[in-house]
């Protein structure tokens, strides 16, 4: 009881932080939209994904709560979010696949039209691309309302001690599972790892451009694509480390096994672990979140708002495919 308690004001904890956070993401991109008609490609990304992270903190620490307080709740518990938890896993995977292929196309100089092609697809149908999965992601995770039962069961010894409680989540159907995780994980990692390598790729051959010709000017844009692809490299492993931790969970028969505490360790951080990436990602957020930390910087932080408002953004331009020049 006293680790479920311990869990409890651990997820609470979390999930504050978490909406504080992603909530500021959202405000300060959002912002942009009192000077312009949209937001560049990737504060949309940034927005979808702090509201499915503060959607996924407050559904995860509605599941444990149910799961942790009596042996009527889990039921209640399961039902209410087996539609909720796999949609916004799916989605959430799906954008972070799609953020990583727009910094691909960003730091990618190649002319090959393949290339040109997604760079121009990413930059103007990217509000489409994010209703089509966030549909998709739905439509993988209502079947499961009917497919997955669960099963709760107190355990006892010979003599009538009570054990633990036993906890049993299946699938009826094999194939479901299979789609289920080829198109909602498998398929959104394929798509981040493929990006990440053409991404590597792309930025030695620049690197080589630059010590062949010592072109001062484009070290700054190198920086930039270094550290677009440390933010592909977290991404990559967050949601690896996400999706490892729900599969083990998944299989945990017993609220008394020791490897539910490292699997609910790893899921309930994720929603603050991705704000965080997301906000060292960007020159802008660093500067406003780290504004509100330290008031000595409030000031300069103030004008980089203003000119975000404006559209004016303080972040180089190499993450925009639109910026580029084909070599």
């Amino acid at each position: 009881m006293s680790s479920a308690v311990s869990f409890g004001l651990l997820s609470l904890v979390e999930l504050v932080v978490a909406i504080t956070l992603n909530a500021g993401i959202i405000i300060i991109h959002m912002k942009g939209l009192r000077c312009c008609s949209k937001l560049p490609p990737v504060d949309i990304i940034h927005v979808a994904m702090g509201l499915v992270n503060i959607s996924l903190a407050t559904f995860l620490l509605g599941h444990f709560l149910g799961m942790s307080l009596s042996t009527f709740y889990p039921q209640i518990s399961f039902h209410v979010t087996i539609i909720p938890l796999p949609f916004l896993m799916y989605f959430t995977f799906w954008l972070t696949a799609w953020l990583c292929a727009y910094y691909c196309t960003g730091i990618n100089t190649s002319s090959h039209r393949l290339i040109s092609w997604m760079k121009t697809c990413l930059r103007t149908s990217m509000p489409h691309l994010l209703v089509f999965s966030g549909l998709g992601s739905l439509a993988i995770s209502l079947p499961a309302f009917w497919i997955l039962h669960f099963k709760l069961q107190g355990q006892y010894s010979e003599n009538g001690t009570f054990l633990g409680t036993s906890v049993g989540i299946g699938s009826q159907s094999i194939v479901y599972s299979f789609v289920g995780n080829l198109l909602g994980c498998f398929l959104p990692f394929i798509v981040i790892l493929v990006s990440l390598l053409t991404s590597v790729s792309s930025l030695v051959r620049h690197i080589w451009k630059i010590k062949q010709s010592d072109q001062e000017s484009k070290r700054p844009k190198l920086r930039s694509h270094i550290n677009a692809l440390r933010t592909m490299v977290l991404l990559l492993i967050l949601s690896g480390m996400f999706y490892t931790a729900e599969t083990m969970l998944f299989n945990i028969s017993s609220m008394e096994d020791n490897r539910i505490v490292a699997s609910w360790s790893l899921i309930i951080i994720f929603p603050t672990a991705e704000a965080i990436i997301m906000i060292q990602a960007s020159r802008n957020l660093r500067k406003i979140f780290l504004g509100a930390i330290c008031p000595s910087k409030l000031v300069n932080n103030i004008v980089d708002l203003k000119n975000l408002e404006c559209g004016i953004s303080t972040d180089p331009n190499l993450l925009n495919p639109s910026t580029h020049k084909e070599h």
